[in-house]
């Protein structure tokens, strides 16, 4: 299975997970207040999408990020110039206001989809183009046997 397949597999079975859940309780209001920085909503997707891209990949590299010591996650909330406090109070209180959580997380789908498409027409773009030198080497090859 690919890497961008492996990403999209995991990341779709959590958002999945996550709607179906969101999806049955309604509007659940657990009464927190708005956090004084609670992070806009498409930072916060931005944010999301990062995070789920680099948890997915964290199965794939999760030996040399335990021995270098790196924390991706602190690295994504550094990008966006975030707290972990922040973040963690931002998180819940979007948690908190289903509606709006749900909406983000069909937006943050449609961009970790979009990301797959993009990464695939990479990959078939890099594969066409290596089979077209190895075609033309092929045939420069041919020509010099023929000389």
């Amino acid at each position: 299975m690919s890497f961008a397949a492996y990403i999209k597999r995991g990341v779709l079975y959590f958002i999945l997970i996550v709607l179906l859940f969101l999806q049955s309780c309604q509007k659940i209001t657990l009464g927190s207040s708005k956090p004084d920085k609670l992070i806009d909503k498409s930072t916060m997707e931005a944010v999301l999408v990062d995070v789920y891209l680099i948890s997915a990949a964290k199965k794939m590299i999760r030996k040399k990020l335990e021995k270098e010591k790196i924390q991706p996650s602190l690295h994504v909330l550094s990008k966006y110039n975030i707290t972990q406090e922040d973040f963690a109070l931002s998180q819940r209180w979007y948690l908190e206001h289903t509606d709006v959580y749900l909406e983000m997380l069909k937006n943050i789908s449609k961009k970790l989809d979009n990301n797959h498409k993009f990464t695939e027409d990479i990959i078939k773009k890099q594969k066409d183009f290596l089979e077209q030198q190895k075609k033309d080497a092929s045939k420069n090859k041919d020509s010099c046997k023929s000389d």
